[in-house]
């Protein structure tokens, strides 16, 4: 049950990059905007999350759900961000891969800390994953910016965001060893919320720092707004419930080398994008590793 989930999460997850890679921030003049629209979509977070929580009767705010989904809010916002200042000061590919690969702190404060263990056949497959996420990226794209000198702005960026990334999976892990830990829904409530209005603040505080027009999202961008919503709350919500079910050693490399799998898969089927040599050979590794795991686990 847990790996159909898991597959339900990474395919979720693959859709929402999707109808971000085909919205492509049309209609979006600058960061004020961006923030915006994320703002937006923590907003659909919001509201999904309180008609689930009041239809299940578990609208219920413990110490531990204010504590987590204020921290966790906080991490949303920051990573976001990061993330978008990551990418608009140097490579996107080379962003992307250090953000997809902050499961590593979490992976390693899962075996270290929390003495989460899994057999040797399993972590050689864990580290064919890696591998195969390291190749299914691009990194020598000419469409996203991967000429940009390695600035120490963006040495910086990264670093904050491949810290924050790793943080994020920890509380994870952290909230389901609570006695609150079935209260996931309000968690998320609360930090959607919050994340929501650092991140409203921080599109008009754009607005006064880099003296551009006030934010505004044009109609044709509420399509996208609701589909990115819907399908970040969704998959967030099955991730954070997957770390009760599988070690997070596993849990995190799987999801997240199965996202850019698969999304590179996605890339080549729904967008006609060209795979070279070094994606292809990172698929049939992916694919091997998925299976080997699922045999020897």
């Amino acid at each position: 049950m847990e790996y159909f989930l898991l597959l339900a999460a990474v395919v979720i997850s693959v859709a929402n990059s999707s109808v971000m890679h085909v919205f492509a921030n049309k209609g979006l003049r600058n960061h004020g905007d961006v923030f915006l629209f994320i703002c937006g979509t923590q907003f659909i977070w919001t509201v999904l999350l309180f008609a689930f929580s009041a239809a299940t009767d578990k609208l219920i705010f413990s110490r531990d759900v204010i504590l987590y989904g204020l921290l966790y809010g906080l991490l949303l916002f920051f990573f976001q961000i990061f993330k978008l200042s990551a990418m608009s000061s140097g490579p996107v590919s080379l962003t992307n891969l250090i953000g997809a690969s902050s499961f590593l702190i979490s992976s390693a404060y899962s075996y270290f800390v929390l003495n989460e263990r899994i057999n040797p056949l399993c972590f050689a497959g864990v580290l064919l994953l890696i591998l195969s996420l390291y190749l299914c990226i691009d990194l020598k794209g000419k469409a996203t910016g991967e000429n940009m000198k390695l600035s120490p702005r963006w040495l910086v960026l990264s670093f904050c965001l491949f810290l924050v990334g790793g943080v994020i999976g920890i509380l994870y892990m952290h909230f389901n060893r609570t006695p609150s830990a079935d209260n996931v829904d309000p968690m998320m409530l609360l930090a959607s919320g919050v994340s929501s209005l650092l991140l409203l603040a921080a599109a008009f505080g754009a607005k006064t720092v880099k003296k551009t027009p006030a934010p505004r999202l044009p109609k044709s961008t509420l399509k996208y707004l609701f589909a990115v919503g819907v399908t970040g709350c969704v998959y967030m919500r099955l991730n954070i419930g997957l770390v009760k079910l599988i070690p997070g050693i596993l849990l995190f490399p799987l999801t997240n080398a199965s996202i850019i799998l698969l999304s590179t898969v996605a890339g080549r089927v729904l967008f006609r994008e060209k795979l070279n040599r070094r994606q292809l050979i990172g698929i049939l590794i992916g694919l091997f590793a998925v299976v080997f795991i699922g045999v020897t686990k």
